[in-house]
């Protein structure tokens, strides 16, 4: 037996809601290029849109990466929780960092992105 899925009226109603960060738990994207699309669609130029897995890639690689990118992205992770020999620091790390030679400032979120954009 099959119903209907409101997919779309859902996620604009996440949206409408303020939330901005998708995190997809699946080894194809195709769902969270629909997100992307109606969130674009919706006005929402600012959103986040994570993948966890991919395919013939490593899982648990995977799932730390999409937590490194909820992190970069001013959520709060812990990570305790996965790996309780890691200590976090205490402070915020700026969004952009200099190093002290001077050189070309690098993004945190550059930094943490995996694969193409």
């Amino acid at each position: 037996m099959r119903h209907s899925v409101y997919f779309t009226q859902a996620i604009r109603k996440a949206l409408t809601d303020g939330y901005t960060t998708f995190v997809e738990l699946n080894a194809n994207p195709a769902t969270l290029m629909s997100v992307a699309a109606t969130a674009f669609d919706a006005g929402v130029q600012d959103g986040v849109f994570i993948q966890t897995l991919k395919r013939k890639e490593d899982e648990s690689l995977g799932v730390l990466t999409a937590l490194a990118q909820l992190y970069v992205h001013g959520h709060q992770v812990d990570l305790r929780s996965l790996l309780p020999e890691v200590t976090t620091p205490t402070f915020r790390v700026p969004r952009s960092c200099e190093s002290r030679t001077g050189s070309t400032p690098v993004s945190a979120a550059a930094v943490a992105t995996v694969g193409p954009r």
